[in-house]
């Protein structure tokens, strides 16, 4: 396992617990022997209480990339993979992981077309007796 991934894979076990709410198990990947799952789209954080300076020290520091920044209104993103590259890569489906500091993680998950799993259920009928 890379350095980055251990550690984006120690800020997952600090942080919050992955898909399905099992906890991450410290002697894996968190998906299985080989197995990659999910993968940091962009990294946000919250203006103004950040900086364009600061972020780019807590990326540098944290092994993620820096190579440039969207500015909004409310945050800064910083894109790590482009969403047109990702998804055809099988990447669909995104959750937002809230870090401490203002800080939230858009994660690719390997998933589905579309992003969501839709069930459909038989339609309800009234017990006749």
């Amino acid at each position: 396992m890379s350095e980055r991934d251990q550690k984006l894979l120690e800020l997952y076990r600090q942080h919050f617990q992955p898909l399905y709410g099992k906890p991450v198990p410290q002697n894996s990947n968190g998906f299985g022997v080989g197995e990659k799952h999910y993968e940091v789209q962009s990294v946000l954080f919250k203006r103004p209480e950040w900086s364009k300076k600061d972020c780019s020290a807590w990326l540098k520091k944290n092994g993620f990339k820096n190579q440039g920044v969207d500015i909004k209104p409310d945050h800064y993103r910083f894109r790590q993979i482009d969403p047109h590259y990702i998804e055809s890569k099988g990447y669909t489906e995104y959750r937002t992981k809230k870090l401490p500091h203002d800080i939230d993680l858009i994660i690719a998950y390997k998933g589905k077309k579309g992003g969501m799993i839709v069930r459909s259920f038989p339609e309800r009928t009234e017990n006749k007796f």
